[in-house]
């Protein structure tokens, strides 16, 4: 796989958003529109129950959502990490139908290879900041030969986005 498309990415990047800002009616709307989930939903009680696309506690993406955000308190690094969302994402897996596209497969494996790096090199390390380049590739704009971060391209793009805001 080698190209995703641009509808695709937006909804990713929706979905990260909601993710760090807790909002996750907005997230089941990203998972939605990213194909990680079907329209309408689908729930079960139990593994063995068939599908329904109606649950008893009212509108299924409300309830996901309720669902969701219960789980990802409840879970250690559960308000801003990705490697929390994946634990709830599969222990809700019994209960929501669920698919899983190949780049919903490959992005997820990035962005929790990319969290995994940051808490351990530097832990406030924010990958996301860099999209305020414009013109720079962002290994040969930000990073040295010697794949060090160069700190004035980071303070550069911190600013950037601060004027365009």
């Amino acid at each position: 796989m080698s190209r995703v498309d641009s509808n695709i990415q937006e909804a990713f990047a929706s979905g990260i958003q909601c993710v760090l800002s807790k909002d996750y009616g907005g997230l089941v709307a990203a998972f939605v529109d990213t194909g990680f989930v079907g329209s309408p939903l689908e729930w079960r009680a139990a593994e063995a129950d068939p599908w329904q696309r109606t649950h008893p506690d009212g509108p299924p993406a409300l309830v996901m959502a309720n669902e969701l955000r219960q789980r990802m308190e409840a879970t250690a690094g559960g308000g801003s990490r990705f490697g929390a969302l994946s634990v709830v994402l599969s222990e809700m897996g019994f209960c929501w139908q669920m698919y899983t596209p190949p780049y919903v497969i490959l992005l997820i494996r990035t962005f929790l290879t990319l969290e995994g790096i940051a808490g351990k090199v530097r832990a406030r390390v924010r990958f996301f900041c860099f999209g305020a380049l414009s013109g720079e590739g962002l290994h040969e704009g930000v990073f040295t030969n010697l794949s060090c971060l160069r700190c004035n391209v980071r303070e550069k793009a911190i600013k950037e986005k601060e004027q365009n805001e």
